[in-house]
């Protein structure tokens, strides 16, 4: 991946356009559980799920927890000693290892009530009514901010141009752009071609005119987030072209020292990347962490998870506090965010358990599968007397809120959680593996499973699809909007 592609940009794609979440989401988000009851055809139709995932830049979700069985971790392993550099090896994961976006507070507030459509890989967008304001013709659609929004779409001559257009879909102004990202904090990182040999493209700053802020001198830029944004400088004589930090007017906060850099999560602390190691620096580029690890989540609820090399075939994972000290030793094969107070890890040999901030299995038992807490429950699978399986819902007590009775469950979203049951249809044969429907945290359905995918609600309307149908429902399970469904292979994801 090349800095700056566009894997590393906040695309949407049928998202509502004040969602703060990764795009791109497929069908059936957050029943990714299903996996262990259907055949792998079923698997690429709930892929998009972000039950247990941390959500990155990139466009795969990481699965749900539990749905892998690896080899055993010797749990002797000894962690990497955080006042030594290890050489360049395996690398973190592909994607930057916090996401830019996930915790940031935008100063600027997207503009309220458009929702993404997707037609044959195009991008539009519709209002609350369902009536389609911005026509489905761009290639990539950012949030709108002020009336205006990032977008991108072929021009008459064949080539790709990028600028701003209102809410009609009307280009504001010439769109001189070559490349161009969403608004944070009320600036938009853009980038214009160049005629030097080294530099394809330049990146600076625009506000929602489309006016420079920051003039283009960058060789990549990043969103703002709490006034500073990850650049790198252009390629100097000695060969080096390392990242640092500006301010919002473009001056150096923190100077290019680091071979890739990352947003800074509350104001307080950003991942930075030597070779293929991770580390931590505060505000004022102070290291807190040299780069030791190989992979690194978003901050959630004061704690990061991280993750080390132990040997050629084995990482784990621990969990960090935002001044990167080490408050739960690695230790587990897979561990997600913190929410409601626990976090979510898989401890080979025991299952998936919900720990506190101590490492403590609070609810002293191992589940086979389960998901983050959401909206104070989780969704947890569990077998009967008889071996049978199905998911089902508890609180952050352990207490069985919702019995097990699914094929699949989803996180709560808007009150809402997407859940439902295979078919048992012949895989491949063309018709829907899934029935969908959402549940409220009483165990109530209030729309009936009857969608072969479903996306969580979000501003109060989720993307669904029935049968050669799909669109935007409300929360009585009413089409606002549809669309043909074309299953060909050719279609609308």
């Amino acid at each position: 991946m090349t800095r700056g592609s566009p894997d590393r940009r906040r695309r949407w794609r049928r998202r509502p356009l004040t969602s703060a979440r990764r795009p791109g989401i497929a069908a059936a988000e957050a029943l990714v559980p299903l996996i262990a009851l259907v055949a792998a055809a079923v698997l690429l139709a709930l892929a998009g799920c972000s039950g247990a995932g941390v959500t990155t830049t990139t466009t795969a979700r990481v699965p749900a927890v539990g749905t892998t069985t690896p080899a055993t971790i010797p749990l002797s392993t000894t962690v990497p000693d955080p006042n030594t550099i290890p050489s360049a090896g395996d690398g973190p994961d592909t994607a930057p290892p916090v996401s830019p976006g996930q915790t940031e507070t935008p100063v600027s507030s997207p503009d309220q009530h458009l929702f993404p459509v997707q037609q044959g890989g195009k991008h539009g967008a519709i209002d609350r009514s369902g009536t389609l304001v911005v026509p489905i013709v761009f290639e990539r659609l950012f949030d709108f901010v002020d009336g205006v929004a990032p977008a991108e779409r072929v021009g008459a001559d064949g080539n790709m141009v990028a600028g701003l257009i209102d809410r009609t879909g009307a280009w504001v102004g010439e769109p001189k752009f070559e490349d161009i990202q969403g608004f944070h904090e009320g600036l938009a990182p853009a980038a214009v071609l160049t005629k030097d040999k080294d530099t394809n493209v330049l990146w600076g700053y625009i506000d929602t005119t489309g006016a420079w802020v920051i003039p283009p001198r960058f060789a990549d830029a990043s969103p703002f987030a709490y006034g500073l944004a990850a650049v790198q400088a252009v390629l100097a004589k000695d060969g080096s072209d390392k990242y640092g930090y500006i301010d919002t007017t473009g001056a150096w906060v923190i100077k290019p020292r680091w071979d890739y850099e990352d947003a800074f999560q509350g104001g307080m602390i950003a991942s930075v990347q030597i070779g293929n190691r991770i580390g931590f620096i505060d505000q004022t580029g102070a290291v807190l962490v040299k780069p030791i690890y190989n992979g690194a989540q978003a901050f959630s609820e004061g704690l990061a998870a991280v993750r080390v090399r132990v040997d050629s075939k084995t990482e784990i994972y621990g969990y960090i506090d935002t001044k990167a000290h080490q408050v739960i030793k690695p230790q587990y094969f897979d561990a997600q965010p913190f929410s409601s107070g626990l976090g979510l890890v898989i401890f080979l040999g025991k299952g998936s358990g919900f720990i506190d901030r101590s490492g403590a299995n609070v609810l002293g038992r191992w589940f086979e599968q389960a998901q983050p807490f959401s909206g104070g429950l989780a969704a947890v699978f569990e077998r009967d007397a008889q071996g049978k399986g199905a998911w089902g819902y508890i609180d952050p007590r352990g207490a069985t809120v919702i019995p097990p009775q699914f094929d699949g469950a989803g996180q709560f979203h808007e009150g809402l959680a997407v859940a439902g049951y295979s078919t048992n249809v012949p895989v491949g044969s063309g018709l829907d593996e899934v029935r969908l429907g959402y549940l409220n945290d009483r165990g109530t359905w209030t729309i009936e499973p009857r969608f072969a995918s479903a996306e969580p609600f979000e501003d109060g309307l989720a993307w669904v699809r029935q049968g050669d149908r799909e669109g935007y429902v409300d929360i009585t399970g009413t089409w606002v909007y549809s669309q043909p469904y074309v299953r060909s292979g050719k279609g609308n994801e």
